[in-house]
């Protein structure tokens, strides 16, 4: 039998390869085509980060000639290079890299103004430095020692910003680039100018608490980002975090150690933010606390949980809280339900289910060959609907937005759509050496395995087989 992993993989690339060409890529999903191979043997960065909905980053490397990427909204991904230079992405899109000078040129064919817009940062960043200074830059956030050095620094940050607003004014006012895009641009731009002051300030609090104007400057700076409408991208994160760590800390950005120091995080948040900021900012240091196994009260995650408005944000949390109940649970086949709130043991399931025969259908969101037999399952499934046997189907997928976008994408009854907490390691794929998807299984109510390994729903003898076991039974 060929391993999962290997499996897998060969699949995902047959499916890319016959489908890489099309003119649009799927509606939560983008590709990058590498239009120029020897982009992949050269020594060019070709590895990106992008923030989840919680605020941490998640790695991408491109390392072959077609990258299919899930992307459910639009996004910022930021090339891994000294410049952090930040590509605004949206799903569906098929973006073509090719090389000028050893530098990555991204374009989407037939649009001029996407291609605009996907390497307006870049151009910014060669011109003007980088978005996104994680420590202080020796130049611009240098330690001085008067408040008047000080300020005249500030003011080469906000001259650099006014030089990049005057480009993007030059690109819109060519129409070169999308409205929606240059609202999203200077966005970025004033964010970037607010993270280099709050760099600047940090570095020489020293000054500034000498003349006793450093909480009060940061305060002010504070009221300035939060007129700002919050947006999930990685300068919004990064602004915020900062400021709430240097108003609650002696830090620039400090990582959360313990309860009371999440709780004092969480209640800051609480009483300075509204909406979606809040959420988000909720988002990311509960998941912070959950990641280094801080201990969280109840009344702060069900309070979460039950106020949060954005669902990518609750998912991420619920997700990293089922996984860790789950891991505590041994030899389970613990379910959650497409609420997303209910859990339960496959067993009960299937001891609830009326029909006597039940195919559990192991599947998916990435898995390629899954998705495209759907419509045979259910065609086969409503063709026997009235034959006494009922289809299961079993997610293994390891992220809970994944399943639910996968799941509302394939139209599955609610009922009858499931996440096995445990993915590939939960009791019933190991004890039936489920090493690749898809699988179909045939039970009975009891749980007893009738036949572990059904032919592919595509197959004739896949229907025969199940009216086979109606009529024995």
């Amino acid at each position: 039998m060929v391993p999962m992993r290997i499996t897998i993989a060969i699949l995902i690339n047959i499916f890319c390869f016959v489908n890489c060409f099309s003119q649009k890529a799927a509606a939560d999903e983008f590709k990058f085509i590498i239009s120029d191979e020897s982009i992949l043997k050269s020594d060019i960065v070709k590895s990106f980060v992008s923030i989840d909905s919680a605020g941490f980053g998640r790695p991408l490397l491109l390392n072959s000639k077609v990258t299919t990427v899930k992307l459910y909204r639009a996004n910022f991904f930021i090339l891994s290079i000294d410049l952090q230079i930040p590509y605004y992405i949206q799903p569906g899109e098929i973006i073509k890299i090719s090389s000028k000078e050893n530098r990555l040129i991204l374009s989407v064919e037939g649009n001029s103004k996407r291609t605009n817009e996907l390497n307006c940062f870049s151009t910014l960043a060669y011109r003007y430095g980088k978005f996104n200074n994680l420590i202080p830059d020796p130049e611009l956030h240098r330690k001085v020692k008067s408040i008047a050095e000080i300020d005249q620094l500030r003011n080469q940050i906000l001259n650099i910003k006014n030089k990049r607003e005057d480009y993007l004014d030059s690109l819109i006012k060519t129409s070169s680039i999308s409205d929606h895009f240059f609202q999203i641009a200077k966005h970025v731009i004033e964010a970037s100018a607010i993270s280099d002051i709050q760099i600047l300030r940090w570095n020489n609090r020293a000054v500034l608490k000498k003349a006793n104007v450093y909480q009060q400057l940061n305060y002010e700076l504070f009221s300035e980002i939060k007129k700002m409408d919050f947006a999930p991208y990685v300068t919004d994160f990064k602004v915020n975090r900062t400021a709430i760590t240097m108003l609650t800390t002696d830090y620039l950005d400090k990582a959360i150690l313990d309860s009371i120091e999440l709780e004092s995080r969480v209640t800051f948040i609480k009483n300075n933010y509204a909406g979606k900021a809040k959420d988000y900012l909720l988002s990311y240091t509960l998941k912070s606390g959950l990641q280094n196994s801080i201990p969280i009260s109840d009344n702060i995650m069900f309070d979460f949980l039950d106020n949060c408005s954005i669902e990518a944000c609750k998912s991420i949390i619920q997700s990293i809280l089922y996984k860790k109940k789950v891991s505590k649970v041994k030899g389970s086949n613990l379910l959650l339900g497409a609420d997303r709130k209910t859990t339960v043991e496959l067993l009960d399931v299937l001891k609830g289910v009326k029909a006597p025969l039940i195919v559990l259908d192991f599947w998916a969101s990435w898995c390629a060959p899954c998705r495209a037999s759907m419509p045979a399952v259910k065609k086969i499934s409503k063709e026997l609907e009235n034959n006494r046997i009922q289809f299961l189907f079993i997610s293994l997928d390891e992220d809970m937005i994944d399943w639910k976008n996968a799941h509302q994408a394939e139209l599955l009854p609610n009922s009858t759509s499931f996440l096995l907490l445990k993915g590939f390691r939960a009791k019933m794929p190991v004890e039936n050496k489920i090493d690749f998807i898809p699988r179909y299984i045939l039970v009975n109510q009891s749980g007893q395995v009738i036949n572990s390994n059904l032919p592919h729903p595509d197959d004739p003898a896949f229907k025969k087989v199940l009216l086979k076991y109606l009529n024995k039974n």
